[in-house]
């Protein structure tokens, strides 16, 4: 019989084994020899295939060897589908079922020292493909069937700007609501990534396009849906003039201006839109001086004074003076007198003279309109003084305002 006729049937079914001859080295290890192995080796990793059979010949007569599923130490649960004499001091037979774990361990049932690990290899069956099986960079594009890679399969966060490809994300490929901030990696989303008119608003989550996802200049007017845009979206300070259509801003879109919003030179406004002014008139300059408190003795003392420059004879100016005066000591009088720099004006007189009790105010307001029509500068004074020459007697304006508004009488 030559040995080409050999059948399996004829040889003893240990000859048809892998066999691992296992010694120890002292508590701390076992010794293996066997096949894969160069000479002797402490506590080696082990890889048996499916489908296999393997005899762990356990020579030291002590050190019982446990086939264990997880690495938990001597009181591991023990994996036991397809293993003779597991957890024994004897031979321990492994016949490794298809169905195997990817890994298993070997374990000393005394000595937690003694111990190793057994990788299962060999053909898989659908849906045995997990992380462990694959290689860094294994799956190349050449790898992967057409229409393979379906959201279950892939884990949160493992597609980063790297694994895609340019414009391969088209409108098509995304389901929708199927990109969630779960499955994509930080700022894997380049702009390179996205075809042109991908993103519509279906596959857009609530709240996440943030001001730092938008590159500068790319929200045309198109691109805005109607009312879309609210006080809660923009940022501070982010709609300036060249953000505006002209005419864009009507009187629906004003919620109230504060005058800290209003730059530069005011806007014209018709004289008709003003009380007691010629209905030709309109506003060409606006003038403001304002006062604290301001305490005066028996002398005559400027309190606060607004002079305007730059006068033609066309122009005409409406000033409101407002202030408060009150004497320091009762019984006593105060003055205080308004004055301009050219003929006397029509309206409010500001000469005033009071006697009263110490703390209480006399509130002055009002209007005085100034008709001459020469080129002079105009100033507009409001001063005070006390009617005795003694420290505590002293006159008192506070709260003191001058406004003039310029007027075109052309």
């Amino acid at each position: 019989m030559t040995l080409t006729q050999i059948k399996r049937a004829g040889l003893d079914g240990e000859a048809l084994d892998h066999v691992f001859t296992i010694g120890a080295s002292g508590t701390d290890h076992y010794t293996f020899q066997g096949e894969g192995l160069n000479g002797t080796v402490n506590d080696p990793t082990l890889y048996l295939t499916r489908g296999k059979t393997y005899r762990f010949e356990n020579g030291t007569g002590a050190h019982a060897i446990r086939i264990q599923s997880a690495d938990n130490g001597t009181s591991g649960t023990l994996y036991n589908t397809g293993v003779t004499n597991n957890n024994t001091t004897g031979t321990v037979i492994v016949e490794v079922q298809h169905d195997a774990p990817d890994v298993l361990y070997y374990q000393c049932a005394s000595h937690a020292n003694m111990k190793g690990t057994i990788y299962i290899t060999g053909a898989l069956a659908d849906g045995g493909v997990s992380t462990a099986k694959l290689a860094n960079s294994a799956v190349t594009s050449a790898k992967l069937a057409d229409n393979s890679v379906s959201t279950d399969r892939i884990v949160d966060g493992a597609v980063n700007a790297n694994k895609l490809g340019s414009a391969v994300v088209t409108t098509a490929k995304i389901e929708n609501s199927a990109v969630t901030n779960g499955k994509l990696a930080t700022d894997a989303v380049t702009t390179a990534k996205i075809a042109n008119s991908a993103v519509t608003n279906s596959k857009l989550g609530d709240d996440c396009v943030t001001g730092s996802r938008i590159a500068d200049d790319a929200v045309a007017n198109e691109h805005i849906a109607a009312n879309a845009v609210d006080t809660a979206q923009l940022a501070t300070n982010s709609v300036t003039t060249l953000k505006l259509v002209d005419d864009a801003v009507t009187d629906v879109k004003i919620n109230g201006m504060a005058a800290s919003k209003l730059t530069g030179a005011l806007p014209a406004i018709s004289g008709a839109n003003l009380t007691n002014l010629p209905g030709g008139g309109k506003v060409t300059r606006v003038f403001q001086v304002t006062g604290g408190t301001h305490y005066q003795g028996s002398s005559w003392g400027d309190y606060i004074t607004l002079t305007i420059t730059n006068v033609t004879s066309d122009k005409r100016y409406l000033v409101f003076v407002s202030f408060n005066h009150q004497v320091q000591m009762t019984d006593y009088l105060a003055y205080s007198a308004f004055s301009t720099t050219h003929a006397s004006p029509v309206g409010e007189n500001f000469n005033l003279s009071i006697g009263q009790n110490s703390g209480t105010s006399v509130r002055r307001n009002g209007f005085i309109f100034d008709t001459a029509s020469s080129t002079n500068n105009r100033t507009y004074k409001l001063e005070h003084r006390s009617g005795s020459g003694q420290s505590n007697r002293r006159s008192i304006l506070s709260s003191g305002v001058i406004v003039a508004l310029e007027l075109d009488f052309s």
